[in-house]
């Protein structure tokens, strides 16, 4: 497997390409919409003086690539809807470090974690020894059963064990869930949201979560969330009430079409 033909990869994801481990094993970036926007996320990194430092796992194994593109969509995201960037691997409790902090005007900086489920991790174990991962996320025809909530609660719960967040500050977990076999956020949020709220009672420091899931469709990448706010009586790393207001509506940059790297070298 190798780029399609007809993809231009823009000059930062050529250099992303160079070493890369990854290479050959699949069809990355499928076509040129996610070429571009990929590009864009990478001059962002660039522009926050953090490419160099994403470069080892961008380039690494397929699983390290996947994690190092969603943590950099996931603040190329918040930081087009209107946050600013103010720290990048901010520490956290007992040594831990965090993605990156954000800041929404004037309110107190907000510790910042990226999850990232995949569906490799939704496979059972008979399929794992099988060799299901080496067919690919989709198969045709395929059915299975998905407990697609479970896989949420379970990056909330693996937050919780890590003992990230501390107490009294600001903190938001972000779930990437664009490499689930299906994202969260295409459920009804009626059965979504109280399940999640239930585990976030469990986590007094943790503020809410924002699911996050990008496509492609017709020509535009689409940016789709659903934040869910902790209601935990005594939870000691609520948000500011902007900032929750902002997450429930983002505006502005949730659907648009993406830029050829050629307007973004000019």
């Amino acid at each position: 497997m190798s780029v399609p033909s007809g993809v231009t990869l823009g000059p930062l994801l050529q250099s992303v390409f160079r070493s890369a481990s990854w290479e050959g094993q699949d069809d990355f970036p499928s076509n040129q919409i996610w070429a571009d926007e990929i590009e864009k996320i990478l001059t962002h990194l660039k522009a926050h003086n953090q490419l160099e430092r994403y470069l080892p796992n961008l380039r690494g194994k397929l699983t390290q690539r996947n994690g190092a593109l969603a943590e950099g969509r996931v603040s190329f995201f918040l930081n087009g809807i209107g946050y600013t960037i103010i720290s990048w691997e901010p520490h956290g409790n007992a040594n831990s470090l965090g993605e990156f902090e954000i800041q929404w005007k004037s309110s107190p900086p907000i510790f910042v974690e990226v999850k990232g489920p995949t569906w490799e991790g939704e496979l059972g174990k008979n399929e794992r020894n099988n060799g299901r991962k080496k067919a690919g996320k989709y198969i045709h025809a395929e059915t299975r059963s998905l407990d697609t909530i479970g896989k949420v609660i379970e990056a909330i719960n693996k937050t919780k064990k890590q003992k990230k967040f501390i107490p009294g500050r600001p903190n938001l977990l972000v779930i990437n869930s664009s490499n689930m076999f299906v994202s969260p956020v295409e459920l009804n949020p009626l059965i979504v949201i109280p399940k999640v709220k239930s585990a976030l009672y469990e986590l007094l420091c943790l503020g809410g979560v924002l699911i996050f899931n990008v496509t492609c469709r017709n020509l535009t990448i689409d940016y789709e969330n659903l934040f869910i706010e902790s209601e935990a009586e005594h939870c000691s790393g609520r948000l500011p009430d902007a900032v929750i207001d902002n997450l429930r509506h983002p505006a502005g940059f949730t659907k648009h079409r993406t830029t050829p790297f050629t307007q973004l070298a000019g």
